[in-house]
């Protein structure tokens, strides 16, 4: 019995020896190639060529201005909303806080403080030639002309758009990616008076879609509210007296 126990652990260690005799062994360190590191060229998009003047300038705001300011010297308010009340907002702005409500009796001409309108989308044109336009930037965190004009390049082809036309043929442009006052160029993007029946300068200067806001006193002080979506009958001014009464044209 003894005998026996010891013959079979030997056969045990041999087949334990091989099994492990067959494994593949490592290769030496040196002989494996050192790992390269992996460069990644990123190169910057490159921008289309009409990128500069394919996208406008929007919204822009210009303050103390409203609809039809160039035929006129102001507007009186006449309210049509019966006993309605409307919110006024902090700032001219859909999202804006509310600050408090306004209201007056009906068919009664009530006083504004200021106007503004704010062009959301200009109209767009293109140029049929290449010239040069002599313009004054416009800065629109102040709302003003700066002191000194520029002359830009316009190229065949390129994009221009009006936002707002502001009478004797002068013009806000929005023009490489900025707001410019200039003359009017209507030869230069093939405006002809014959194709805009029933449109006159300031509509074909002016943006496809705007905003008129007014602040006014209410109840709780003054605020803003949008005068183009308000119940009222705009009453244009001219020194000799009151032209005829018109709706908010829009």
């Amino acid at each position: 019995m003894t005998r026996s126990r010891q013959r079979s652990g030997v056969v045990i260690v041999a087949v334990v020896w091989l099994v492990v005799g067959c494994e593949p062994q490592p290769q030496p360190k040196d002989d494996e190639p050192e790992p390269q590191p992996e460069i990644v060229v990123v190169e910057a998009p490159k921008p289309a060529e009409d990128d500069r003047d394919a996208k406008p300038v929007s919204p822009v705001d210009f303050f103390g201005s409203w609809p039809g300011e160039v035929e006129y010297d102001s507007f009186d308010l006449m309210w049509l909303g019966g006993d309605d009340e409307i919110e006024l907002r902090e700032e001219p702005q859909e999202d804006a806080e509310v600050v408090g409500v306004a209201g007056w009796r009906d068919g009664e001409e009530f006083h504004w403080r200021e106007t503004m309108v704010r062009i959301d989308t200009p109209r767009a044109y293109e140029s049929l030639e290449d010239f040069e336009l002599e313009a004054t930037p416009y800065d629109e965190e102040f709302g003003q002309l700066e002191a000194e004009d520029i002359v830009v390049d316009v190229e065949a082809g390129q994009k221009l758009f009006a936002y707002r036309y502001a009478g004797e043929y002068g013009c806000y442009l929005g023009v490489e990616q900025q707001v410019v006052y200039a003359d009017c160029p209507a030869d230069q993007v093939g405006v002809d008076p014959e194709k805009f029946d029933g449109i006159d300068a300031g509509e074909k200067w002016t943006g496809e879609h705007r905003q008129w806001w007014v602040m006014v006193d209410g109840e709780d002080g003054e605020g803003w509210f949008r005068a183009d979506d308000a119940p009222l009958e705009v009453h244009p001014r001219v020194v000799e007296g009151y032209d005829d009464g018109l709706q908010p044209p829009f």
